[in-house]
Formats: C-alpha cells, sequence, structure tokens
C-alpha cells in the first residue's frame, strides 16, 4: 500500500530519530568506557535504537496533537519524567540481558550477582541516567522551542541566517475563513479563539505534508510560503489547498456540533522575489518584505469578490505542471486594489470523479 504524503514524511522522521538512537548509545559508551571491550558498544546501539524506536512512535503519532493545549513547563516536564522512566526500565533490562547471555546465567542469577548489583547501585550506571537525563532534557527544550518558533526558525537564529536580508523567490499562500465576521459575532471572542484555533490546527497537516512553511497568522488569516522549487514540485502548492479543504469537510460534523458553523476558507496564490531578514530587538522575528505579498493579499480580496476557493496568478501557473485532477478557469486581466497594472488570474478547481 502506498504511503501518503504525510506518512512518508513521518517515516522519514523516525529514521532520522532512529539513526541519532543508534549514534547517541555508543557515542556515551565510548567517552565512559573507552575501547576496551566491545559488548558495551552493542548494548549502547541496542539499548540507542530501543528508546529511539519508543520516542518516534510517542513524538509522531501518540503525543502528536493529543497534548497540544497543556501548558509548555507542565508537558516539558511530563515528558522528561516519562523517557527517563523508560530508559530506565530499558537499559537495566538490556544491561541485565548482556550479561545473561555472556555468562550464561539466569536472570535471577545475573539480578544477585555482586557485579551486577555493584554496577547499578555503586557502579557507572547513574552516569548514565544523569547522561540520558540531560540529553532527554535539552532535546524536548529544544524540540518544544523549534515547535513554538516556527518551522526551520530555530536553526535561522541560531546560525544568523537572516542577520544580514536575504533576496529569495518565493510562493505565497494567503488564506483567510470565509464569513469570519459574523461566526465571530455569533461566538463571542474566546469561542471564537477556539474555532481558529482548532482550524489552524486541523490545516496545518495538509500544509507540512506538501513542504509548506507556515509564517504568519494574522486574525482568521494564514500566511504560507514554500521555495519555489518545493511549491511548484507536485503543484504542491495547489494539492495543500485542496487537502486542507477536504480536511474540513471530514470534520464538518465535528465543527457543526461544538460551534455551529463549518469553516469554509479562500486562497489565493503567487509568486515572486521578497527580502527575508530578522528584524526587531526586543522582540526579533524573521519577516517578509516586498510588493509580492502586498499582492498576494489584493488577489484574496479578488477571490472573496468573485467567490472562487482559490484564485492564482498566472505568474505562478505558468510554472507548475497542473495535474488532470484539476480545471483551471481564466478569470481575465483583473485590476487589484492600489495597483496600476491588471493581472491576469485564474481561479483553479477540483474535479471529482464518480
Amino acid at each position: 500500500m502506498k504511503l501518503t504524503v504525510n506518512q512518508q514524511r513521518k517515516f522519514k522522521q523516525a529514521l532520522t530519530i532512529l539513526l541519532v538512537g543508534a549514534i547517541l548509545g555508543p557515542f556515551y559508551v565510548m567517552f565512559a568506557d573507552g575501547f576496551d571491550h566491545w559488548y558495551p558498544y552493542g548494548n549502547g546501539i541496542i539499548v540507542g535504537l530501543i528508546l529511539a524506536s519508543i520516542v518516534a512512535i510517542f513524538e509522531l503519532w501518540v503525543f502528536a496533537g493529543s497534548l497540544r493545549r497543556v501548558r509548555f513547563y507542565i508537558l516539558f516536564a511530563f515528558r522528561v519524567f516519562g523517557y527517563l522512566l523508560v530508559i530506565i526500565a530499558v537499559s537495566f533490562n538490556v544491561f541485565l540481558m548482556s550479561r545473561m547471555n555472556r555468562f550464561d546465567m539466569s536472570y535471577q542469577e545475573v539480578w544477585h550477582s555482586d557485579e551486577f548489583q555493584d554496577y547499578i547501585f555503586n557502579g557507572n550506571y547513574y552516569l548514565v541516567l544523569i547522561f540520558a537525563l540531560v540529553l532527554i532534557a535539552g532535546v524536548n527544550f529544544t524540540r518544544q522551542m523549534s515547535r513554538k518558533l516556527g518551522q526551520g526558525m530555530l536553526l535561522a537564529y541560531i546560525s544568523g541566517r537572516y542577520r544580514t536580508p536575504q533576496r529569495e523567490e518565493r510562493i505565497f499562500m494567503l488564506f483567510d475563513l470565509e464569513s469570519s465576521d459574523l461566526i465571530a459575532d455569533r461566538l463571542g471572542a474566546i469561542n471564537f479563539h477556539n474555532f481558529l484555533n482548532d482550524l489552524f490546527y486541523d490545516v496545518t497537516e495538509a500544509i507540512v505534508g506538501r513542504s509548506g512553511i507556515i509564517a504568519q497568522y494574522v486574525e482568521d488569516e494564514v500566511m504560507v510560503t514554500w521555495s519555489m522549487q518545493k511549491g511548484v514540485k507536485n503543484a504542491n502548492c495547489i494539492r495543500a489547498f485542496f487537502q486542507m479543504t477536504g480536511e474540513l469537510d471530514a470534520l464538518a460534523e465535528k465543527y457543526y456540533e461544538n460551534y455551529g458553523f463549518v469553516p469554509k476558507i479562500r486562497a489565493a496564490l503567487h509568486c515572486g522575489p521578497i527580502i527575508r531578514a530578522e528584524i526587531g530587538e526586543v522582540k526579533t522575528e524573521v519577516s517578509f518584505f516586498g510588493d509580492t505579498i502586498n499582492t498576494t493579499s489584493r488577489i484574496l480580496d479578488e477571490c472573496h469578490e468573485a467567490e472562487k476557493e482559490i484564485v492564482v496568478s498566472k505568474q505562478l501557473i505558468e510554472q507548475i505542471q497542473l495535474p488532470e485532477l484539476y480545471s483551471l478557469e481564466k478569470m481575465g486581466d483583473v485590476s487589484l486594489r492600489g495597483k496600476m497594472e491588471k493581472m491576469s488570474l485564474y481561479s483553479v478547481n477540483e474535479i471529482y470523479h464518480g
């Protein structure tokens, strides 16, 4: 069975976690025990792979979404404590079974042996736990901070990549909620925030699975961006929108039961040059600057006025090999607010078979 785009992404992340586990296990052994014996390295690899497998399962599938509303410090402490218990259980049993194999002893014999008791209670086992505790605390803190800052932003800040303004060619999608004022009035401020929070969460997988980067939230509007290569490939920037609407259609009953409204979104897509750079001192962020974003916003206005689901500029459409699943409808040369020259726009429709 062919994996979906999101399944492929999670599978690649899981393989990366397994590779890191296989490296970090023997890495500790090298500094703790040197190269006198080979078997500690075998134990290190086994422990690393088992722990990495558990981490991958919990981080990519079990914890994904289920704990998103838990406070930062509670989630951090829960993860560190939980993984520490797992590390103790796994490492203890791997070390014990390794001695069973090497000395041809039973579980009880190894457990009651002076060597094993001395290693656990008087030897270097506590160093293993300290190493593991520091490692999982660091990894979890970094992972949660990366999630708070946004995709790739932590590395961008650390590397200082955007301290100097960078010129890039990028694709931008702006999408927002139709009838947002009406929904906000009916729901009230708190419930409307919860409504938007659920909406943005539910469409995230479709965006990330199609290589999109969520750049900004402004009230009910979201800015998504792609590099030209990733956005054009497989028509990712177009597919992302229809996967979002498909997900919202599938969850329509949930939204109606919880809020009395079913969300409908409209989107605009455009591409062009922008400047990307860090800005601010007390609060620093990496921002996008340029007429490309302003033009995308004007296209979104036209999308609402023409009552289209998604409107794309000719400049972008010409660079995408559109799959047969979609059809184009030319909207003609449109005068956009604040623009001197008219722009050729297209609406994209999804063709349903059967």
